[in-house]
């Protein structure tokens, strides 16, 4: 749970410098809130209805599933500093990244880290056996 690997994005494989995403697993609990589903039901009609939102979901995975960056620049070419905070969530407090540092990550990238990070939490055959 506490390890963390590196990750360069696609967009950035053939760059010189390119952004070194930091990125972590996540514990059970969190996995489980981030993949959360709304779900309503009408006992009048016996529909169900869920509802999901995966850009949300996206950005749930990258705020508690980032670590760090390495090379993340602005538009001048000056570091960006990688901001936490501390959220209380499924009975504990939780060191995710900050909104601000999150608002400069473009979507793109943030579905691509998303869907590393998610990769983290499935077991291979050999971890299974164990």
């Amino acid at each position: 749970i506490n390890e963390t690997r590196d990750y360069v994005c696609e967009v950035d494989r053939n760059e010189a410098q390119p952004v070194i995403w930091k990125l972590g697993v996540l514990d059970a609990l969190t996995r489980a809130k981030v993949e959360k589903q709304d779900v309503s039901w009408n006992p009048m009609n016996d529909e169900a209805k869920i509802t999901t939102n995966f850009s949300g979901r996206d950005v749930e995975y990258v705020r508690y599933g980032l670590r760090g960056f390495v090379n993340f620049l602005d538009k001048e070419g000056n570091p960006i500093p990688f901001k936490q905070t501390t959220i209380g969530t499924v009975g504990r407090g939780y060191q995710v990244v900050a909104d601000d540092t999150l608002r400069r990550i473009p979507m793109a990238v943030i579905k691509e880290l998303s869907r590393e990070i998610s990769k983290d939490n499935i077991l291979t055959d050999p971890e299974r056996k164990n």
